[in-house]
């Protein structure tokens, strides 16, 4: 077999291997919208969209990750205190809510009732919902400046981005004042109304206050208590770092493809060719 061919063939395989990298980081971005998971798929019309964030808080020191809410084959567990997405609930018929978990490996179901909420807007509004007072112009005499900054929610250290009030419609809904005196305006997303049952889930605040400082304080939210996990479950396995070993895998197959062409080459190069007349 000449040389010309064993470098195309190799060359073809390289190809493959990272044709099959890109399409599967294209799958990946896919499942983030419709989950490719057989349950779902049987039951989509009954789930909820939720894209939240979790933490495992089972009573046993973690949580098992289940194929289904029908099956016992268990996919995964994680230890308590691990943070992961939670895509679709779903309740069954014993009144049971599970919540959908997607990976780059798997997909699977866990009890929510063994989970809580990372801290979040939705989290925030649902908290002080009762201090929300009504927009009364406290705005509208904002000299124009700075670009504004928008805050996911008020003292959450989170910025999402920044505008020009000279250019902008504010649509102010409610007014907040935090533990420091600072007047927040609770600014819904006019283009959706997700901000009336959701609070905030596409909306943002602005510091009336001090609305063109990045630097706010930040105020911790009040943290759930997590059930501390023993020294044997901390060995399980966890969400952390799941879901990159196929990509681990195939990464690791192309370097040793590149390895062994370069090889190849340096030595039918060491050879040279052969100046033999056939006899």
């Amino acid at each position: 077999m000449s040389m010309k061919v064993i470098t195309k063939g190799i060359l073809g395989l390289f190809t493959m291997l990272l044709f099959t990298i890109i399409a599967s980081g294209i799958v990946h971005a896919d499942l983030i919208f419709e989950p490719n998971d057989d349950f779902y798929y049987r039951h989509s019309k009954d789930c909820e969209n939720v894209e939240r964030n979790f933490t495992a808080n089972g009573p046993k020191g973690n949580i098992i990750v289940w194929e289904s809410p029908e099956s016992d084959k268990k996919v995964d567990t994680y230890v308590n205190g691990t943070k992961f997405s939670v895509s679709y609930t779903y309740t069954d018929e014993n009144n049971k809510t599970w919540g959908l978990v997607t990976t780059n490996d798997y997909t699977g179901w866990v009890k929510m009732k063994e989970t809580r909420v990372v801290y979040d807007v939705i989290s925030f509004c649902e908290e002080h919902k009762g201090e929300f007072q009504d927009y009364k112009n406290e705005f509208d005499d904002y000299i124009i400046g700075d670009p504004i900054v928008l805050w996911s929610y008020p003292g959450s250290g989170e910025v999402t981005g920044k505008i020009d009030k000279l250019f902008t419609n504010f649509n102010f809904v409610y007014v907040y004042t935090d533990e420091n005196g600072q007047k927040w305006g609770y600014c819904a997303d006019t283009s959706t109304n997700h901000w009336k049952s959701r609070w905030g889930y596409q909306a943002n605040w602005i510091c009336i206050s001090d609305p063109t400082n990045e630097l706010l304080p930040v105020i911790e939210p009040k943290q759930p208590t997590i059930i501390p996990t023993s020294p044997a479950n901390q060995a399980s396995n966890t969400s952390e770092g799941q879901g990159n070993s196929g990509i681990i895998f195939l990464t690791i197959a192309v370097a040793l493809l590149i390895l062994i062409t370069a090889i190849v080459i340096r030595v039918n190069w060491k050879k040279g060719p052969t100046n033999e007349k056939p006899q």
